[in-house]
C-alpha cells in the first residue's frame, strides 16, 4: 500500500511540474518595438572614440602644417639635370633614396669604380654626393678638379687620391667655402635653415648631412646623414655642434667649375 502511494505522489508531482511548464525551453522575448534587422546589426564604433585614437596624429599634422606655413620650404632656380625637378627637390629626393636604401656604415677605401662604394655601403659623405647625383652633378669630379687647380686651397691628409677626397668632410669644406653659400651656425631663424643646405659638424670636420624638406615642431629641418644610425632622416640639428652650413646656388658658381653627372659614372 505504500508504494501504490510513492508512486502516486511521484505522478502528481510530474504533473504540477509540466502545468507550470518549468520543463520547456526558457525563451527570451524581444522588445515589442524591435526587429530582426535591429537584432542581428552590428554594433557601430563609437566616433568619439575612433577621434580620440586619432587626435595626437590629427593634431600632429594640423602643427605640421603651420609649420609649413611658417617656414616655407624654398626652391632652387635651376634645373640642371632638366627634369622637371628643382635641384634642391632633387638633392632631397637623392638623400632620401639613401636613407631609404639605408647602406651599411663602411668607411673602407675603394680602389676601384673611381673611388665609389657600392649602393650598400657608404659613411657620410657619400650621402652628398649621392644627392648630387640625383640633380645631375658629379660632385667628386667638380672637387677633384678644383683640388688639381688649386692645390694651395685645400690641406690633405696626403698625396692628392682622386678616389677619395671625395668622401672626406675636410677635402670637401675648401671647396664649400670657395664656391656655396656660407650661411649661419646659430638654430636662432628656422628660414636660414633650407632643404639641401648641406651641414657640417663639430670643430674637426667629424661629420656632414643634407637638410631635409622635413621639419621638427620648432621648424627647423631634419638631416639626411649617415652615421651607422637607425634613422638615416632625422632630428639632428641640436644633437652636435655646427661648424659650417652652406647652400649650392649653381647660377653664382661658375660654369666651368659645374661638372654634370656621366651615365653609369658610379658603376649603377
Amino acid at each position: 500500500m505504500k508504494k501504490i502511494l510513492s508512486l502516486f505522489t511521484l505522478l502528481l508531482a510530474l504533473t504540477l511540474l509540466s502545468s507550470c511548464g518549468l520543463n520547456e525551453p526558457m525563451k527570451v522575448e524581444k522588445p515589442e518595438d524591435a526587429t530582426s534587422e535591429d537584432v542581428n546589426k552590428p554594433i557601430d564604433k563609437n566616433p568619439d572614440v575612433e577621434d580620440e585614437r586619432n587626435f595626437e596624429e590629427i593634431a600632429y599634422q594640423e602643427q605640421m602644417n603651420r609649420i609649413r606655413q611658417m617656414y616655407p620650404n624654398i626652391k632652387s632656380a635651376t634645373d640642371f639635370n632638366e627634369n622637371g625637378i628643382d635641384d634642391y627637390s632633387d638633392f632631397v629626393n637623392g638623400a632620401r633614396k639613401d636613407a631609404i636604401n639605408h647602406p651599411i656604415y663602411d668607411p673602407a677605401y675603394v680602389g676601384t669604380n673611381k673611388g665609389y662604394p657600392a649602393p650598400e655601403r657608404g659613411v657620410c659623405t657619400d650621402v652628398i654626393w649621392r644627392a648630387f647625383k640625383e640633380a645631375g652633378y658629379s660632385i667628386r669630379s667638380m672637387l677633384n678638379n678644383d683640388i688639381e687647380n688649386d692645390p694651395g686651397s685645400y690641406t690633405l691628409y696626403g698625396p692628392f687620391d682622386g678616389y677619395i677626397e671625395f668622401r672626406r668632410v675636410n677635402s670637401m669644406r675648401p671647396f664649400l667655402e670657395k664656391y656655396f653659400k656660407v650661411l649661419p651656425n646659430e638654430l636662432e631663424d628656422p628660414n636660414d635653415w633650407q632643404p639641401g643646405d648641406i651641414v657640417i659638424f663639430n670643430p674637426d670636420d667629424y661629420h656632414i648631412g643634407l637638410l631635409s624638406d622635413n621639419r621638427n615642431l620648432d621648424g627647423f629641418p631634419l638631416v639626411f646623414h649617415n652615421q651607422g644610425q637607425s634613422e638615416r632622416e632625422e632630428d639632428f640639428l641640436s644633437k652636435r655642434e655646427i661648424s659650417g652650413h652652406f647652400r649650392f646656388v649653381p647660377e653664382d658658381i661658375p660654369q666651368g667649375v659645374l661638372v654634370p653627372w656621366e651615365d653609369g659614372e658610379d658603376g649603377q
